[in-house]
């Protein structure tokens, strides 16, 4: 089974960066993720067993932490700008990076720690007509923030016509 780790954003901020995407519309072919699909995940797991997603989640249950703000600023892409395959928007605060790391701790026997770049995906590139003027647009800044009250274990069904999410359990930050 897929299934990932993430917190939900709000709506309004969805909204934003819908209006984001817009501006990079005419840059090439972007595959945009969908408003209802907009999330910062923090662990994905390609292939788990039901075993393992039970453990999971009791372990999961056991994590306590305090509920914090996450600050939207900068647009960015990965794994370069000479070579964007993803466009992003970055998610700034301490605290997510310290509930990853919590998160990684209790499912580490699981899967191996990977390098943490909290952000949320805006679109998937697959190929740019207008390179420079993509770069010029990575320049614009976006502001929102939000306070991060619970995060989600969720599955992902694989479907024709894309991604169907589900959602497992929420576990509520104090």
């Amino acid at each position: 089974m897929r299934a990932f780790i993430a917190i939900a954003v709000p709506s309004e901020l969805k909204d934003i960066f819908l209006e984001t995407q817009k501006s990079f519309f005419d840059l090439g072919l972007i595959t945009f993720v969908k408003k209802e699909h907009m999330h910062i995940t923090l662990k994905f797991f390609r292939d788990v067993s039901e075993t393992q997603l039970t453990i999971i989640k009791e372990r999961l249950r056991r994590i306590s932490f305090s509920s914090f703000e996450i600050i939207f600023k900068d647009i960015g892409v990965f794994p370069n700008e000479d070579n964007a395959r993803v466009l992003w928007v970055g998610a700034q605060s301490n605290e997510l990076l310290q509930l990853y790391q919590e998160i990684d701790k209790v499912i580490e026997e699981f899967f191996k720690t990977e390098e943490f770049h909290a952000h949320l995906t805006l679109g998937r590139i697959k190929y740019l007509s207008e390179k420079e003027e993509f770069k010029e647009r990575l320049q614009k800044k976006i502001y929102g923030s939000f306070f991060v009250k619970e995060f989600s274990l969720i599955q992902s069904i694989l479907q024709k016509d894309g991604h169907t999410y589900s959602i497992l359990e929420t576990y509520p930050l104090s």
